[in-house]
C-alpha cells in the first residue's frame, strides 16, 4: 500500500500543476511516485517543509529555457507524467474503494474475482442481465477456483432443494450441444462434469445450466429451461470494477 506521505506528495503535485507553471518534479526517495518542488508562492502553512522537505525551484525543458527567461539548466518538464501518474493513482484508489463496497455487500473474493449468490429467483436471461448490471457475468471462472468451490459448497450455495439451485454462466443457446461459458470457454457435454444423465435437453428446451449438486467436493451441473426461475451466482473481475 502507498504511504500517506506519498499520497500527500501526489496530491500536492496535482495542486501545483493547476496553480503554477514554476515548479519541477523529481523522483522522491522511498516513493514510487514523483515528488514536486513547489511553486515559491506556496506558504508554509500549506507545505510543512520540516515534514516534507521540498525545495522551491523553477522548471523548464532545455528546448524552452531561452523562451522562458533562462530557466536553470537540466530541469525537465514532467507535468504530463505527473498527470498520468495522478490519474492512474486515482483510478486505483477508486477501484480499491469499490472492491470494499462489494465485499461489504456480501461479495466474496477469490483470486482476482469477486462472487456472490443471490436468492432472488430469475430466469436465466434476467439473471444474466442482473449480473451485467453489477459489472460482471454469471459465474464461470470462479467455478474453476478450488478455494471458491470449497466456499460455495461450505456455505450452502447449492442446496438440496432443486427449486433453489443457482444459475451459472453456461449455455448452449446458440448451438445445441456446444456449451459456452460466460467467460468465453467452449466445451461439450463430454468435457464438463454433469449430474448423471445430464444434459438431456428434456423436451428439447433446456439450454441453460445451473449448479445442481455438490458431490465429493465437486460441483455438478444440470441443464434447465432458460425461462425457468432460479437463484443465481454472479462474478466480477476485480480489475474491471469502475
Amino acid at each position: 500500500m502507498m504511504s500517506k506521505e506519498c499520497i500527500f506528495v501526489l496530491v500536492l503535485c496535482a495542486f501545483v500543476l493547476v496553480s503554477s507553471s514554476e515548479f519541477k518534479c523529481k523522483p522522491r526517495p522511498g516513493c514510487q511516485l514523483w515528488s514536486c518542488d513547489a511553486a515559491p508562492h506556496l506558504s508554509e502553512d500549506i507545505l510543512d517543509r520540516n515534514e516534507f522537505p521540498i525545495t522551491c525551484v523553477e522548471m523548464g525543458s532545455s528546448s524552452n529555457r531561452s523562451q522562458n527567461g533562462g530557466m536553470n539548466a537540466g530541469h525537465v518538464d514532467v507535468r504530463d507524467t505527473v498527470k498520468a501518474v495522478a490519474s492512474d493513482m486515482l483510478k486505483e484508489v477508486v477501484r480499491q474503494a469499490m472492491e470494499k463496497v462489494y465485499e461489504l455487500h456480501g461479495w466474496v473474493k477469490s483470486e482476482d474475482y469477486l462472487f456472490r449468490r443471490f436468492g432472488l429467483r430469475l430466469s436465466g436471461k434476467s439473471a444474466r442481465a442482473k449480473c451485467k448490471e453489477f459489472g460482471g457475468r454469471l459465474a464461470s471462472e470462479i467455478l474453476r477456483h478450488p478455494d471458491a468451490v470449497r466456499y460455495i459448497i461450505a456455505n450452502n450455495y447449492v442446496p438440496e432443494d432443486l427449486s433453489r439451485i443457482p444459475w451459472v454462466g453456461y449455455d448452449d443457446e446458440e448451438n445445441e450441444g456446444i456449451w459456452i461459458w460466460a467467460d468465453g470457454g467452449v466445451t461439450n457435454k463430454n468435457t464438463t462434469e454433469w449430474l448423471d444423465g445430464e444434459p438431456n435437453s428434456f423436451r428439447g428446451n433446456e439450454d441453460c445450466a445451473n449448479v445442481a449438486y455438490a458431490e465429493g467436493g465437486k460441483l455438478l451441473l444440470n441443464d434447465a429451461p432458460c425461462s425457468a426461475v432460479f437463484p443465481y451466482i454472479c462474478e466480477v473481475k476485480i480489475n474491471d470494477i469502475k
